[in-house]
């Protein structure tokens, strides 16, 4: 199990004080919005608004918490098997739900599962809390390397961001393929958010092609948010890759063979969590 420096906190993958060479990987979609400062800030120049919505995605109320921390986009697959909820610490409710309006995803003459991706997000809250209530989330000042892609938007409009997470057949020679979009539509409906499901999901068909994988079956998921006309909003995917907090891992490996709700029910958890 990759063990991070910190007891109370993950930590960014590559950091000193790491026990072991793999790491884990959590998924999130942020979306916040700021009021555009007219008077202070010239039309041009809203780099002080952009920053703030960028944070207020990072740290949206009830939603993971990855705020505070030092983000570096890198390239977006994930391997050899440490997806946390999937791999380590399962989520029960994995394959109850399928992709809301996803269908026909095929590679070759074979289809491809495509499940919701809300368990895996539910699971990353789980790990790491909320902005209100902390757990083991990200050491403050981190540097984390994160599978990240954000869209900012001055004015009313509708902005989005929607992840997939396509699982390989062979897990030992194939890393999972992580893909993200972002970007601005004109209207928040069943119609748009099933297109863009259907785009995220034949992307990540094309990809494995190209690369020569086999997939096994994908989790996808899209959140909107409304910007009005005197706002800035951002839309945030960040998938960081991560040790964990050493309070957070079981002995042996117990990680891999409990479920979630068992090993949230062996933690016990402060609301908020000291800087150890």
């Amino acid at each position: 199990m990759p063990l991070g420096r910190h007891e109370n906190f993950c930590a960014g993958y590559g950091n000193p004080g790491t026990e072991g060479d793999e790491y884990l990987l959590v998924s999130m979609l942020g979306v916040g919005k700021t009021k555009m400062d007219i008077d202070e800030v010239d039309d041009g120049n809203k780099k002080l608004e952009e920053t703030i919505a960028f944070d207020a995605a990072e740290a949206e109320v009830g939603n993971t918490y990855i705020g505070q921390i030092n983000m570096s986009t890198i390239s977006s697959f994930n391997g050899p098997r440490m997806i946390w909820g999937y791999d380590v610490a399962r989520v029960e409710e994995l394959y109850q739900a399928p992709s809301w309006g996803v269908d026909g995803v095929k590679q070759g003459n074979k289809g491809v599962a495509v499940y919701s991706l809300d368990p895996l997000l539910r699971a990353a809250r789980t790990l790491y809390g909320t902005v209100d209530e902390r757990r083991f989330n990200l050491w403050p000042g981190e540097h984390v390397p994160c599978a990240s892609r954000s869209e900012m938007r001055k004015g009313s409009s509708f902005l989005y961001c929607s992840f997939g997470i396509a699982i390989p057949n062979d897990r030992e020679h194939d890393a999972c393929l992580l893909m993200e979009d972002v970007g601005v539509v004109t209207a928040d409906d069943e119609e748009v958010r099933s297109r863009l499901l259907n785009k995220l999901a034949r992307a990540s068909v094309r990809v494995a092609n190209q690369q020569r994988v086999e997939l096994k079956e994908m989790f996808t998921q899209v959140r909107m948010i409304e910007v009005a006309e005197d706002e800035i909003g951002c839309a945030l995917v960040a998938a960081p890759y991560f040790t964990l907090a050493r309070r957070a891992a079981l002995p042996g490996e117990e990680l891999y063979e409990i479920n979630l709700r068992e090993w949230e029910e062996l933690m016990s958890f402060p609301a908020v969590m000291k800087v150890d």
